[in-house]
């Protein structure tokens, strides 16, 4: 990591803090038998510890939604160079336990000398990190390019572990802008302006809490802006308070007719087992599916980012190939965002936030119900009994959920928005607004 001493994009006095990184992803292979026993606990390590915002779902054009472990160091650090000292020895693995991206992704963070010291150790941590969730969205921008050629069978290490890092490399370095190097003469970089922290109530904390709130998927206050939410912002109560939102990106499972396979880890096991028994009696419901009458429906619903939705995705991604499945994937992360009036609504209280996720819940719930039984959708008992695997139905209701979803100003990916159910009474023309997809605006459900 380098700080710049230069006054850089004159006349700005912004300066900026060079990040290197290597960003690999785990595939399903196993570690070779002969990796030494030190590299070997290094390796692990990598495999099994991730931060929430590297677990996270990719789109693949042709393959639909995947879910990705990504593993995100500095490009000197000794978990990159372990990395790559096994895959140049394990170079014909397949399939691999790692797969590379990106060798060598320059970041650069511009920021203000004024407000930021990158000499102390704790600013540079912070920057450090604000690169490495840069460099998450950044990739899954990438993936999801229909120029990249990449394909969920790539990303899960089935064709090796340089391939994508051939599709990826050059589509990243199309983004980058050349900038002045103190290391030499001018090269590129992915530059960003740094975020100030989040604890300080100005206009760049709330931009840094709309950002993270994004990455992570859930917990973050986002704010209406731009002509696109201007209706929102005119959707006032008796004070002066503008709506405003909260994220919950949801990932939603069904329980199939399939046994946990024995060998499970007995840890995940006990977890899976749990999550399958206790199903909260408003997400058990019936279908009547329009070709094969009705169906018994148990569905689970967790935060996409939550210990559960994890334990889900790990044991589909470790049994991809079982069929029946034991837990079918309706939608690996759902993006919602549930409107409501801060002047009523303090989501600093635990309280209120618990209230805003199980109302975000009983939505998608809705949603999907109505989703399931569309006959032009066309899902099947045999779907949700995952008959045909875990991932397929997902993959199906992926373009019709999205139907109910729009992209707004200051949202990096398509969400569905719905108020909260306390919010007062609005008028005929701004009911259009908080309804809730496929719900006549101004009925029942609407005030409930």
């Amino acid at each position: 990591t380098r700080v710049s001493t230069e006054e850089n994009l004159a006349p700005s006095a912004e300066r900026h803090l060079e990040v290197h990184l290597f960003v690999a992803a785990v595939g399903d292979g196993e570690l070779a038998e002969d990796t030494p026993a030190k590299t070997r606990e290094m390796l692990e390590q990598v495999l099994n510890r991730c931060s929430k915002e590297q677990n996270t779902v990719v789109h693949v054009h042709g393959d639909g939604p995947l879910h990705i472990q990504l593993r995100v160091f500095m490009s000197s650090g000794g978990e990159a160079k372990a990395i790559k000292e096994y895959i140049r020895e394990h170079e014909h693995q397949k399939p691999c336990p790692f797969i590379i991206l990106v060798r060598q992704l320059p970041m650069a963070v511009l920021y203000d000398p004024a407000a930021l010291d990158p000499t102390t150790s704790a600013i540079a941590d912070r920057l450090r990190k604000q690169a490495k969730t840069r460099a998450i969205k950044l990739l899954r921008e990438v993936i999801f390019d229909e120029e990249s050629g990449v394909t969920a069978a790539m990303l899960r290490g089935r064709e090796g572990p340089l391939v994508p890092a051939k599709h990826l490399e050059s589509l990243v370095m199309q983004r980058a802008s050349p900038l002045h190097s103190d290391a030499g003469p001018t090269a590129n970089f992915i530059v960003f302006h740094a975020f100030v922290n989040v604890s300080r109530q100005t206009p760049s904390a709330d931009a840094h809490s709309a950002h993270s709130g994004e990455e992570s998927g859930e917990g973050a206050v986002l704010r209406p802006s731009g002509a696109g939410n201007s209706g929102h912002n005119s959707a006032r109560n008796s004070g002066n308070s503008a709506w405003q939102f909260f994220p919950v990106s949801l990932t939603v499972v069904a329980i199939g007719d399939g046994e946990i396979e024995k060998s499970t880890q007995p840890k995940l096991m006990r977890r899976i087992t749990q999550m399958m028994n206790k199903v909260p009696k408003e997400h058990h419901c019936t279908v009547d599916l329009p070709s094969g009458g009705p169906v018994v429906l148990r569905m689970r619903l967790f935060v996409a980012d939550s210990e559960d939705a994890k334990a889900a995705r790990e044991y589909v991604q470790a049994n991809a190939e079982q069929r029946p499945s034991p837990l079918v994937i309706l939608t690996h992360s759902l993006s919602t965002a549930v409107s409501f009036d801060p002047g009523q609504m303090k989501v600093s209280d635990p309280n209120t936030v618990d209230c805003l996720r199980k109302q975000a819940k009983t939505r998608a719930v809705k949603l999907l119900k109505e989703t399931v039984v569309d006959p032009a959708v066309g899902v099947t008992a045999a779907l949700l009994r995952g008959v045909h695997g875990a991932n397929h139905l997902s993959s199906i209701l992926e373009g019709p959920l999205m139907k109910h979803s729009e992209l707004r100003d200051g949202y990096s990916k398509p969400t569905i928005f719905f108020a909260s159910r306390n919010r007062p009474n609005l008028p005929p023309e701004r009911q259009e607004d908080h309804a809730w997809p496929g719900t006549r605006a101004g009925g029942a459900d609407a005030h409930r």
